[in-house]
């Protein structure tokens, strides 16, 4: 079990990572709510691996160097998702916490 409130765990604010992307900055957006979630609204050009299966994210998102934003509903299966990354090797992954503060301010895709 992970503990979703080890402070090991990178976090970013919607509002940083959209002006990181804006600015150039390339990052992956992960979405880890569930298929269903995903298609009734995420951020535009997210990989979605539900929570339960990101243990095979190195199927999907083999650079294990490369830069990850995570988010999901709520912000808890995040968490959970940033810290199993961060245990199978991915260097730069960071809690984007739940879609709803993103909705709130940018688009998303349905």
């Amino acid at each position: 079990m992970y503990d979703i409130f080890d402070t090991s765990t990178k976090t970013i604010k919607p509002g940083q990572a959209h002006e990181n992307t804006l600015s150039g900055m390339k990052a992956v957006y992960v979405d880890v709510r569930t298929p269903e979630e995903y298609a009734a609204g995420h951020i535009p050009g997210a990989v979605n691996i539900e929570v339960s299966r990101i243990r095979e994210a190195k199927k999907t998102l083999p650079d294990t160097g490369a830069t990850y934003y995570v988010y999901c509903q709520s912000g808890i299966r995040s968490a959970r998702a940033c810290a199993v990354m961060q245990d199978m090797g991915y260097e730069n992954v960071y809690d984007m916490g739940a879609i709803t503060e993103w909705e709130w301010e940018y688009e998303i895709e349905k």
